[in-house]
């Protein structure tokens, strides 16, 4: 069986920006395979637009943990 995914020259899959939204919001809850890194790291040297949505994301989750210990955000956090 043949895939038509496109590919690296190493053979990374070469993923859209969908399947890395889908790997970035995925490596906040697991640990990502060693496939699953390489192929969104491939992704992310390329792709700034997925480069912002893993910072808001980051972002997200800071801020989501000093909410949820008591800390006040600070002011520049959001601009």
């Amino acid at each position: 069986m043949t895939d038509d995914v496109a590919r690296y020259p190493d053979g990374t899959r070469d993923v859209s920006c969908r399947e890395a939204a889908r790997l970035i919001s995925f490596r906040f809850d697991r640990e990502l395979n060693h496939d699953e890194r390489r192929e969104l790291s491939m992704h992310l040297m390329e792709c700034l637009n997925c480069q912002r949505f893993e910072q808001q994301l980051k972002l997200l989750q800071q801020l989501s943990r000093q909410y949820a210990s008591g800390a006040k955000a600070p002011d520049d956090a959001v601009s």
